[in-house]
């Protein structure tokens, strides 16, 4: 008789899903042709909005954002949306970065930051430990998320002095209930203040950070427009062409200023604009 072997198949791993985000075409094709040899299935795309769209259809496991893009639209648009409406792990490349601008990528969202090039089995090591930690993560999230979705029991609660509803009296009547304390209003936002004909910059909280120059002239821009708007067109009326050209150095290094004093500058890059002033901004008057 016969013997009947059974052969089992082992199942292959699913490969990991990326999208790679590289505005230019040629360091596009070459991270492509690294990727999809090591495994990866990997879509590639060149500007944001392809990005959010492909995302949307076709949640991936990671999200490389590429060497190419461009700083501002990194730390103000693409990483905080990542983080709020997507659970991919995101890996930035900035080759030759320098610790204070590999710490700015990080705190605004990315989950790592590769300094210099890695090509090959190493590049592809590091794209697969990031996407069994972002699947480790997602995995906590959905358990906290079910855990959070049973509500505790509810149970009465007596609170000193406020009294119960009684029958006659109208509940939003606070002279017919004088226990009752009156709602608390909604406080107007605080809003940041440029002191000294602008060349102080302060805070909601008080904090005082002193401008220079350039940076007086791109808040003064920001209070003659009505939308906060600092346009490069706008900007023609109060500094020259080559100090427009250091424009984005300038909002870099105000932002970094901002962030040492403990504040958190809301000023929003704008594609095609330049930026806009996403809070309250006055000009105080000096008594």
């Amino acid at each position: 008789m016969e013997s009947r072997q059974t052969v089992k198949t082992q199942a292959l791993p699913r490969p990991i899903s990326v999208v790679l985000y590289e505005p230019e075409g040629p360091a596009r094709t070459h991270l492509l042709n690294l990727l999809r040899p090591s495994g990866f299935h990997v879509h590639g795309v060149h500007d944001a909005d392809t990005l959010f769209r492909w995302l949307n259809r076709h949640p991936a496991q990671l999200v490389v954002l590429g060497a190419g893009t461009p700083q501002g639209l990194l730390t103000d648009t693409l990483l905080p949306r990542l983080e709020a409406e997507h659970a991919a792990g995101v890996v930035v490349q900035r080759p030759g970065a320098e610790t204070d601008l590999r710490l700015q990528v990080l705190g605004a969202g990315a989950h790592l930051c590769l300094d210099r090039e890695y090509e090959g089995p190493e590049f592809a090591a590091l794209l697969r430990a990031q996407a069994r930690r972002a699947g480790f993560m997602a995995a906590g999230r959905g358990a906290l998320a079910r855990a959070s979705s049973v509500p505790p029991p509810r149970r009465a609660v007596r609170y000193p002095g406020i009294l119960p509803p009684l029958r006659g009296l109208n509940p939003t009547s606070h002279a017919s209930l004088p226990n009752m304390p009156a709602p608390v209003q909604a406080l107007p936002a605080t809003p940041w203040s440029l002191m000294y004909q602008g060349w102080v910059l302060m805070a909601p909280d008080g904090t005082r950070i002193p401008l220079t120059g350039l940076e007086r002239s791109c808040f003064n821009c920001m209070l003659a427009s009505s939308q906060r708007e600092l346009s490069r067109k706008d900007l023609r009326r109060f500094m020259s062409e080559a100090n427009l050209r250091s424009m984005n150095v300038v909002i870099s290094r105000l932002r970094k200023k901002v962030l040492q004093a403990g504040q958190r500058l809301p000023l929003h890059t704008v594609h095609r604009l330049g930026y806009v002033f996403a809070g309250t901004l006055v000009a105080q008057e000096e008594g």
